[in-house]
């Protein structure tokens, strides 16, 4: 899942996006490409019981940035699937 295009931050509109890595050559004209932004970010990674693991992770992520004087940058966030039971949550940073 990815979320893009943000209007101001997350109480503005976004577009939210579920996909997968798909190969140039097997891309269908149903697919819509995402692109990730080049830039830094912060990656949180957990394991634990699907979809509790996500939901725990971004609860640690709103604290986290409630905490310290990092920046959001609003502009290409991602979550990436590793296992079952495994997450990696990519929030891109000013």
């Amino acid at each position: 899942m990815g979320c893009t295009a943000y209007q101001s931050d997350f109480n503005g509109d976004y577009t939210v996006t579920v996909g997968m890595e798909v190969l140039a050559s097997d891309r269908l004209s149903e697919y819509q490409e995402v692109k990730v932004e080049d830039g830094d970010y912060l990656v949180f990674k957990a394991e634990g019981e699907m979809p509790k693991v996500v939901v725990d992770t971004w609860q640690e992520i709103w604290q986290y940035f409630a905490k310290n004087n990092i920046q959001r940058k609003y502009a290409t966030d991602f979550e990436l699937y590793k296992s079952d039971n495994e997450v990696e949550i990519y929030i891109s940073i000013l």
